[in-house]
């Protein structure tokens, strides 16, 4: 008798798995990912064989006749980098277990494409209290408000409508009231001159505030969704959150505040990557995308953004070039001169922004409080984001380390993560130092180890084939990396049947229940 058989195999193992998906016994379930967007291209179609049997029920030789092929299916190629992919797991999870994080995750593309070329995640089991690799797509499901990070927005939208500009100065004083909340800085200060350079810098909670209270709560909030939030990008997988972008109507007295400083409206770690995009993009919005290509049996091969439900490469203008351009400068300015200081790569310029964020409780332990967990503290979100080099930008990196260490910042939690994930993806992608006096001595170190090879075993399906799903980008070669064989972050896959208010990238406050966030006070970055 002729039996259908099919067999799973993970030749890259664990990683990059929760990009791929996975399946339950009755199909695409929690985990599944660009496999279950994409089944219908996946999936083949079944053909027809007819035999004769002889009156024992044995087939007779060569009477099988195919009245109809069977027809494979699509091979579904990558964005992801199965060599990078691998060493950013690694990367992040030994900078999660430094932090005495719950679990983390890390994004890393291209921004001028859009294209990730790894997306990692990391939790502990709650049983063992092992770190290990997440098992869901947290970049794309689990919604922050990040803090700080957000930052980005009121400043780029107060420069744009001709508000501001990056040198325009304001009086900043310690602390700003706002109804019945009284926001401050994290680091205290007499009233103090400061140019809106020196505001993103320093993060200055007030001074932000200050900035976002000149183009009101209406023009932030459109501001916000042109940057991409409170709405899913299309990106291939089925997880994927929209955040929450409260109306302005629903807006309190306070909430503009809450929102400037990142602590109203929540995010993924994808969200966040593609609106420091925009900046990097010179003020264009690009969506991120996972699929580079989808190759059908006939030798029809589609560009990723041609395919339903793949996402795509849609751009649109969020603001010109000419404020992408003082908002950049002020980006540098975190790195060169502000919380991100320690951070710096010599020959590779870079903007970025941190941020620290207290998390809500999971469950609810004091009646005012909605941060205070039940071991009777807050619990702390650390976030760096950025992208490099300035004048050619190759690179861009989220970094999200959930429940760390009391203490740590985002610059002393996260930026030691975005440090070694820049390190890595300009050695890996042979990025070429800006200021070739610097050069690039002392960068190019060990070169990234390869990702597990596993021998896949081969597979029929005399129904008709399934599909292929495959990982896209290779590193090219650079005399510090090794070549490395195989594709594919999954490789060939056979399927089968988110008070009182402080920061200077210390912690935010904001609304308790809509993601990860923070209120009061808390440590400075740097």
């Amino acid at each position: 008798l002729l039996e259908d058989t099919s067999v799973r195999v993970h030749p890259a193992e664990e990683s990059g798995l929760r990009i791929v998906g996975t399946l339950g016994p009755d199909g695409p379930g929690p985990g599944a990912g660009v496999e279950r967007v994409l089944d219908e291209e996946l999936t083949g179609s079944p053909g027809t064989l007819v035999v004769e049997r002889g009156p024992s029920g044995d087939v007779i030789a060569g009477s099988e006749e195919m009245v109809s092929e069977p027809t494979a299916g699509a091979t579904v190629r990558l964005t992801i980098d199965r060599n990078l992919q691998y060493e950013v797991e690694r990367v992040l999870m030994r900078g999660a277990e430094k932090a005495g994080a719950n679990g983390g995750i890390a994004v890393v593309g291209r921004p001028s494409t859009g294209e990730l070329l790894a997306v990692a995640g990391v939790e502990r089991d709650p049983e063992t209290g092992q770190l290990g690799l997440a098992r869901s797509a947290k970049a794309f499901s689990e919604a922050h408000q990040a803090g700080s990070v957000f930052k980005l927005v009121p400043v780029s939208a107060a420069i744009e409508q001709g508000e501001v500009d990056i040198d325009t100065v304001l009086n900043v004083p310690p602390e700003i009231q706002l109804y019945d909340r009284t926001f401050s800085d994290s680091d205290p200060h007499p009233t103090t001159a400061m140019s809106v350079r020196d505001i993103v810098a320093r993060s200055s909670n007030v001074g932000t505030i200050k900035i976002a209270q000149q183009i009101g709560a209406e023009r932030l909030h459109t501001a916000l969704a042109d940057f991409g939030f409170g709405s899913r990008s299309g990106i291939a997988n089925p997880a994927e959150s929209a955040g929450l972008l409260p109306d302005p109507q629903d807006w309190n007295g306070p909430d503009i505040a809450a929102s400037a400083i990142g602590t109203l409206q929540s995010a993924t770690a994808v969200q966040l990557w593609a609106a420091y995009n925009v900046i990097a993009n010179y003020g264009t919005y690009v969506s991120p995308r996972l699929v580079e290509s989808v190759e059908r049996a006939d030798g029809t091969v589609l560009d990723g953004s041609e395919v339903e439900g793949a996402g795509g490469n849609a751009t649109r203008r969020v603001v010109s070039a000419e404020t992408a351009a003082q908002v950049q400068d002020a980006l540098n300015a975190v790195i060169t001169e502000g919380t991100g200081r320690s951070w710096a790569i010599p020959g590779f310029p870079a903007a970025a922004k941190t941020g620290t964020s207290r998390m809500p409780s999971p469950e609810r332990a004091d009646s005012e409080d909605g941060y205070i967990w039940p071991d009777g503290r807050y619990h702390y979100l650390n976030a760096f984001t950025g992208y490099l080099p300035l004048d050619d930008p190759q690179l861009s990196i989220t970094v999200l380390l959930e429940d760390v260490d009391s203490g740590l910042t985002g610059s002393s939690g996260a930026g030691p993560v975005f440090s070694e994930l820049a390190r890595l993806g300009i050695r890996e992608l042979g990025i070429a130092p800006q200021d070739s006096s610097t050069g690039a001595t002392g960068l190019r170190a060990a070169p990234a180890a390869a990702a597990p090879a596993t021998t896949v075993p081969s597979t029929t399906v005399p129904s008709g084939a399934d599909g292929a799903v495959e990982g896209a980008e290779e590193a090219p070669d650079t005399p510090d990396t090794q070549d490395v064989e195989g594709t594919g972050s999954d490789g060939d896959v056979a399927r089968e049947p988110a008070g009182r208010t402080t920061d200077g990238d210390g912690p935010e406050g904001g609304r308790a229940g809509a993601g990860s966030t923070a209120r009061e006070g808390g440590p400075p970055d740097g």
